[in-house]
């Protein structure tokens, strides 16, 4: 198009209308969520006291470019002058207070020799105002390196036996909000980081427990919040406070997420653990999606999946920016499974016996023993489940499977965080990555510049006008399947370009047979007789062509 005739003046107004319609595009145009600049993804990574033994991991093998906070693992809490699971250890605050006048629900020191006893070593040698131990050294490492934050994380697994006690009395409430910030403030840390595996249920057997869980874990982070900031006041800084959340379906419905989203600073959710050697059929540690050909395999894996994980904490009031994505730095293994190469290659779904081989204790390989000693070794075999997006390894001569994360795995779970718009990753943990592989596999994704397009999950969903797809996209729309070419929202399949019906060659989603022996929720699709039938509820043994809990798609 010319501009012949056109005066000056004229001109310069068009271009100056073309300059404005161009910066207002990025506006204007479709864009995916919001991605964090560089700086403000968050890298956690889990430091285990008890690596510093046998392991012989130790804070100076750590590389603080690569993390942005550090949680340390872990603190307990004190009754009765004794703190452990069974309680038998004495209480020790680090600062001199006798066992029997530290107050029920304290905080104490896991293990006071390796956490804040033993003499420095190395480049560490001589202590932090007089700190020693692990803590005294990340105090170190925090001053050769001002980016990085420290947090005291409190409870765990082995270690959350009495959270529900003190959540439901408003005195044990307020002395471990008080001792939490003693701890912090005594071993120059940045905040506390609470791990109660789990509210209401869940956790290790013997576990105190309450239905008033759900409510007390927010009066409880309100405490400690409280306190926090008051000493941050005094103190002329910024205290942090996190919790670590479970993956599991039952947590969103037993915690008040979207209020407690509103005190702390982020939530690290373990998108990790779901499934090992308690069930006899192999599955996979950290899938990012479901998988339909896990429940072909007898495996009821409904919600077993970092995807799906997420969506529950978002749907429920969690913003996407507080929300830090786990990420395991190991695998796990099973023994004696009856895979050969026909069916291993069908996503990794095998009936096995027992925990496989591990690193230091059996069933759990640390990713440098996989890459060392697994990984298309000793007579291992790599396979990559694309709807899983996670590998895995078979040995046709020993018949172990083990499942695991590794640097195409990890770039597809970065690149999920970061069209999603979450805050960032989460390790667990540090030692079994000591190459710094993985770890800078996550800086490397988070720092390029670059947002690459989201792995899509295989599994059809009912479309949703108000839900944003991008190019892979599946859904069910008026009894089809349509594809997304492009990113698009609110454009009906059926009448739009931007959707194929029917998914794209060489994509088409696994839709498995009915079996009366799976559980199908709903929503799942199955084939039954020729025809393709959804799920409108939870059900298990009901024909798709006499039961009304399943709708013909076609």
């Amino acid at each position: 198009m010319q501009l012949t005739y056109v005066n000056r003046k004229k001109t310069s107004l068009i271009a100056l209308c073309i300059l404005l319609i161009l910066a207002l595009l990025p506006a204007l145009s479709p864009v995916r969520a919001a991605a964090a600049t560089d700086d403000e993804y968050k890298v956690v990574g889990y430091f285990i006291a008890w690596g510093a033994y046998g392991r012989d991991f130790q804070v100076e093998d750590l590389d603080p470019s690569k993390l942005t906070h550090i949680n340390y693992a872990f603190a307990d809490v004190c009754f009765d002058g004794i703190h452990g699971n069974p309680a038998s250890a004495v209480c020790d605050k680090g600062d001199g207070t006798a066992a029997a006048d530290i107050a029920d629900g304290s905080v104490v020191l896991g293990d006071p020799w390796i956490d804040a006893q033993s003499d420095f070593q190395g480049s560490f040698d001589g202590g932090v105002n007089e700190l020693y131990g692990n803590l005294g050294k990340l105090a170190q490492l925090k001053v050769d390196n001002s980016h990085l934050k420290t947090l005291i994380s409190v409870g765990g697994w082995t270690w959350s036996n009495r959270f529900s006690d003190i959540a439901a009395d408003p005195q044990l409430r307020q002395n471990f909000a008080n001792s939490a910030v003693d701890f912090v403030r005594q071993f120059k840390m940045d905040g506390v980081d609470i791990d109660w595996e789990y509210p209401v249920a869940g956790g290790l057997e013997g576990n105190s427990n309450r239905p008033e869980d759900k409510q007390n874990h927010t009066l409880l982070l309100q405490d400690v919040r409280n306190a926090l900031d008051k000493a941050g006041q005094e103190d002329g800084k910024e205290y942090l406070l996190t919790i670590a959340s479970s993956a599991s379906l039952s947590y969103p419905v037993n915690n008040e997420l979207d209020k407690i989203a509103e005190v702390v600073d982020f939530i690290n959710i373990m998108t990790y653990d779901f499934s090992g050697t308690w069930q006899s059929t192999s599955g996979h540690n950290a899938p990012l999606f479901g998988d339909y050909q896990a429940a072909d395999a007898g495996v009821n894996n409904t919600g077993a999946d970092a995807a799906t994980a997420i969506k529950g904490h978002l749907d429920n009031g969690v913003p996407a920016k507080k929300l830090v994505m786990g990420l395991p730095f190991y695998g796990k293994s099973w023994a004696n499974c009856d895979g050969d190469t026909n069916n291993v290659e069908n996503g990794g779904y095998l009936n096995c016996q027992g925990a496989g081989t591990g690193t230091w204790e059996a069933g759990t390989i640390e990713y440098d023993d996989l890459v060392a000693n697994y990984v298309d070794k000793n007579g291992y075999t790599r396979y990559w489940n694309d709807t899983a997006q996670v590998p895995y390894l078979f040995n046709e001569t020993t018949k172990q499977f083990v499942t695991y994360d590794d640097t195409e795995s990890i770039a597809a779970k970065v690149a999920y965080i970061e069209n999603l718009g979450l805050g960032g990753a989460m390790i667990w943990e540090l030692s079994s990555d000591r190459q710094y592989t993985l770890l800078s596999a996550i800086n490397d994704e988070f720092k390029n510049g670059i947002t690459p397009d989201s792995p899509v999950s295989h599994f059809v969903t009912d479309w949703d006008s108000q839900k944003t797809y991008t190019a892979g996209h599946r859904v069910l729309f008026n009894g089809n399947i349509y594809t997304a070419k492009w990113w698009t929202v609110g454009e009906k399949p059926s009448s739009s370009d931007v959707w194929t019906k029917g998914a794209e060659t060489g994509a088409q989603p696994t839709i498995s047979e009915w079996s009366k022996a799976n559980i199908y929720t709903g929503s799942d699709i199955i084939l039954f007789d020729g025809q393709t039938y959804k799920a409108k509820w939870w059900t298990l043994g009901e024909t798709p062509s006499t039961s009304d809990v399943w709708e013909l798609v076609n």
